[in-house]
Parts: C-alpha cells; structure tokens; sequence
C-alpha cells in the first residue's frame, strides 16, 4: 500500500496553495484514505484520530514540498532569465564596439543618428522589453567610455610632445600625427581606433589657440596704429594738408611704434586718415572765416537805427512852435 503522502502527491486535488479545508473531503473520498482511516477505527478511537492527525501532517508536509519544487522552478527560470539577458546585453555591447571601431560611434554621436542602423539587427531587438540596462544606456556607457579613451590618450600625447617640444598646428594632418605617434621617442600608447578622435581634438585645441593668438595680434596692432596715428600728429614740423606720404615716409619709418608695426600698407591708411582730418579741419576754418566776413559786410551796409528820443524831442519843439503862432494870430 502507498504512502499517505504518496496518495497525496497523486491526487489532483492538492496543488500549489491548496488549503486543508478545500481538501479535506476530497481527500477523505480517497479509497486508499478511507481504508487507512476504517483501520485505524477499527483499532480504537486514538488510533482514528492519529491517522487523521497523520493525514493532517502528510497534507502539510505535501504543500511544503510543492512549494519547494516551485520555489526552485522559478528560481531556475529566473536565473535562466537573467542569464539571457546578460546575454542579451553582451551581444547588444559587441555589436556597439563593432559600431565603434568601424568608427559609426564618435565621442559625438548622438542616440538618434545611431538608431536608424541598429533597429532591425536582432541584438538590438532582443533587448526589448527586459530588465536591468537599456540600450540607449548601454550605448552612452560606450560613447563615455570612448571619450574617456580619448580623452586618456590625448593627455598621454601631448605630455610627449609638449617634452619633444612638437607642436601640433590646425593644419597637422592624421598620417602625419600617426607618425609621431609612431616614433620612438613618444611614449603613449594609442589604440589606433581611438588616434582619429584624438588627432580631432588636438585640431579643435589648435585652431583655438591660433583663433585666440589672431586676435591677440588684431589688438596689439590695433593699439599700434593709434599710438602711430598720436605720433604723426605730434611730428614736428607737423603735418599739413598738403602733406604726401611720398615727402613724409623718411620721417614716418623712423617713428618706433612704424617699425614695431612692420605694416606699411596699414601706416598709409593712418597718414590717409590724418591727412583728411586734417584737410577737414582747413576747409571747416575756411568757411567759418568766410561766414564771419560776410557778416561784418552786411552790417555795415545795414541803416543806422533812429534815436527815438531825440526824435520826440524835435516833434515836441515844432509843436511848440506851432502852438506860439497860433497865440501870436489870435492876439493880432
């Protein structure tokens, strides 16, 4: 005869979660259960109640075990789907690294000009919908790791080319970076995947220096041409508006601020500039003197203003007299 936890195991109606109550009645149908239970009866009433308690524990310890069981199965099946994710991911990183050294992957690039071209490989596809790391964080990740490279390495580079004193300039070209790197004097060592972006970046670095040293020379010359325009103007004998830089030159080229100049073109565009002010100038007096002359002319042309009272002086005598012969008729 079976077990009682064997007859347990084979009934259908203990599964995972089954509660003691929903299968009590089932399980005291069971013709194996029903005989084990009429001879312990058969036996005494302790021994009935015994087998019922032994029946009690078999279901707990049946239950247990089915818990067991499915506690290892998703056990299992979580470790085989951690597994394949990780699998997933090590696929999905394989193919960025691929990206990378075919150079699709920059220090630059952006998750929107990389998707159109991953998204139908299957190792993209794949990683979908699962757990732990994404794809667009997995692609940051390489695209951080990358500058890092980059970044490493260039720093490496230019510790041994600031000590062989090499400069690289903006028009330093990849082959000839390549075969400084190549030297045996320098000391990095350079992926030579990752030697295009460093060779970028040192561009990048250069055109800004040199970008920077332009203006730096557009501000000094610029402070030089008005301390030269200030000289001219205080050459003595001065400078007329009849000057030509034809006459003047000898003495304008031994102005010091001329030679820390060294621009000829630049020194006659300031002797324009003075020469006009100063031809401005002459013809602004001209008319100014020709103004105050016309004025004078048209004063002494103008009529002298009456002296109103004098004027009411000779009109009061005339009325005088007017009056007096008046007096003198009437009296005749």
């Amino acid at each position: 005869m079976r077990t009682t936890e064997t007859v347990l195991l084979a009934s259908p109606a203990i599964q995972i979660g089954t509660h003691w109550k929903d299968a009590k009645e089932l399980l005291l149908q069971t013709s194996e259960i029903k005989e084990l239970l009429e001879q312990a009866k058969a036996s005494g009433p302790i021994d009935e109640w015994g087998a019922r308690i032994a029946i009690l524990d078999a279901f707990a310890k049946t239950i247990d075990r089915y818990d067991q069981e499915d506690e290892q199965k998703r056990t299992k099946m979580a470790k085989d789907q951690r597994r394949k994710e990780r699998k997933n991911r090590d696929h999905f990183r394989a193919l960025l690294r691929e990206m990378r050294e075919a150079g699709t992957i920059t220090p630059v690039s952006t998750w929107s000009e990389l998707y159109p071209s991953i998204k139908n490989d299957s190792r993209f596809t794949n990683m979908l919908g699962q757990k732990g790391s994404t794809p667009l964080e997995l692609f940051w990740d390489e695209v951080e790791l990358l500058n890092e490279q980059v970044y490493d390495a260039r720093k490496a580079l230019e510790a041994d080319l600031k000590a062989l004193k090499i400069k690289v300039t903006s028009k330093t070209t990849l082959d000839e970076l390549k075969s400084i790197v190549d030297s045996p004097e320098v000391k990095a060592s350079i992926d030579p995947s990752v030697l295009p972006f460093v060779h970028e970046q040192l561009l990048i670095k250069a055109k800004r220096r040199e970008r920077e040293e332009e203006e730096r020379q557009e501000r000094r010359k610029r402070k030089l041409l008005d301390y030269l325009k200030q000289d001219m103007r205080d050459l003595s004998p001065p400078l007329t508006a009849d000057s030509t830089w034809e006459e003047e030159k000898r003495r304008i080229s031994d102005i010091k601020v001329y030679k820390e100049l060294g621009d000829e073109e630049a020194a006659r565009r300031v002797f324009d500039y003075v020469i006009d002010r100063l031809k401005e100038s002459q013809k602004h007096k001209r008319s100014r003197a020709g103004s105050i002359t016309s004025e004078k002319t048209v004063s002494s042309e103008r009529p002298q203003p009456v002296n109103t009272d004098n004027k009411d002086a000779a009109m009061e005598v005339e009325h005088g007299s007017d009056s007096q012969m008046e007096e003198g008729e009437e009296r005749i």
